[in-house]
């Protein structure tokens, strides 16, 4: 279950951490707070708090969710400069809790060079334990101007798959066997249409669609490409598998674009004109036939052959094992762009750290252990 963050104070600095500690009431008749902490909304969410330390002789401030700390304010130093250290779980409760004080996966910084760059948070305590002995993963400083000061600030490296020449190859070959599949899957286009029922609920963010049935042992053989063992009747039931495919690909798009359907930006109207609008087709109607709707409403919600073709693609490279690129390499550190699909490192690093992170990124890293500043 989601934390509620209803009324819970934001601390987005040391400041803001000090004032909030400094004005908020030792709860002391309590048996469950001590005197380093302080509630962030009151007194029965001990979940939610904010505790006073020292770290490596620096006064600072945790933001605490549960029992882990995600947010570290330090007291700034006599140049002005200030550090943060924070730590990303995946959960949605981490991501609200680290939302509220106002950080978050992909916010804009810049740094002292003056370049802007999307902050990437790992969610790798054990690999930060290993390198520097804390479980934080981003230690930031920044200057008097609130820029990231980057030979002072690191984080830990994640992963990004890339494909090889040989991962490449065996993506054609998928393709090239599976050519007259996709050709009478083209023929079939429209009977992928017949039947959909518009439901924008389905077409939510974070919705899953289905995906077309397979059978254990033919899935064994496609996922070892062995293209080659594959039977008559392994041929006709990948054809049924992918046209299942289809059927709940066409469903998926309709919905999701169902869901986003905006009406024309000078349309203006109350409740009652827009249900007698749905009625009438002129808007994506739940429960209605995708052919119930008018023609400026069908075009807006139907995917072409190529939507389909792309998503059914990705199905079948899935079962292959060919979705993700078959060599891993670290991310650069504080890049210009977000990697929405990372991995951890942590496996890969166990044996060789030096070699897995780089030599440049591991001396960085261990350069910044045990400091603040």
């Amino acid at each position: 279950m989601m934390i509620n963050t209803w009324n819970v104070a934001s601390l987005r600095s040391y400041e803001q951490a000090h004032e909030h500690f400094e004005n908020t009431r030792y709860p002391a008749r309590s048996k469950k707070w001590l005197s380093y902490q302080r509630p962030l909304r009151n007194t029965q969410s001990l979940h939610l708090r904010v505790e006073k330390h020292e770290v490596h002789g620096v006064p600072c401030y945790d933001l605490v969710l549960y029992a882990t700390p995600l947010i570290r304010y330090f007291k700034p130093n006599a140049d002005g400069e200030h550090a943060v250290w924070l730590l990303n779980h995946y959960s949605c409760s981490s991501q609200k809790f680290l939302w509220n004080a106002k950080w978050w996966n992909g916010m804009k910084l810049t740094t002292d060079a003056n370049q802007e760059i999307k902050l990437q948070l790992s969610g790798d305590a054990s690999l930060a334990e290993k390198i520097w002995g804390d479980p934080f993963t981003c230690k930031l400083v920044f200057d008097a101007e609130n820029r990231i000061i980057l030979h002072k600030s690191a984080h830990i490296p994640f992963g990004r798959k890339v494909s090889t020449a040989t991962h490449r190859a065996k993506r054609k070959r998928m393709r090239e066997h599976f050519a007259m599949i996709f050709d009478m899957l083209e023929m079939q286009y429209q009977s992928f249409l017949e039947g959909v029922i518009v439901d924008r609920d389905e077409g939510r963010p974070f919705s899953n669609r289905k995906i077309g049935d397979l059978k254990s042992e033919l899935h064994v053989r496609v996922g070892n490409c062995d293209y080659d063992a594959l039977t008559a009747d392994d041929m006709t039931h990948l054809m049924q598998f992918a046209q299942q495919s289809c059927k709940h690909i066409a469903q998926s798009i309709v919905n999701r674009r169902a869901y986003n359907f905006k009406p024309p930006s000078s349309a203006r109207f109350d409740w009652g004109t827009y249900k007698t609008l749905q009625e009438r087709g002129e808007l994506p109607n739940d429960g209605a036939p995708l052919s119930f709707h008018t023609e400026a409403v069908r075009q807006a919600l139907t995917p072409t052959w190529e939507d389909i073709k792309k998503a059914v693609d990705l199905d079948l490279q899935y079962i292959n094992g060919l979705v993700d690129g078959d060599a891993l390499v670290p991310y650069p550190q504080f890049a210009k762009t977000y990697a929405r699909r990372c991995y951890s490192l942590r496996g890969r690093a166990s044996a060789d750290l030096p070699n897995a992170l780089g030599i440049e990124v591991y001396n960085k890293l261990v350069s910044r252990k045990g400091v603040v500043y």
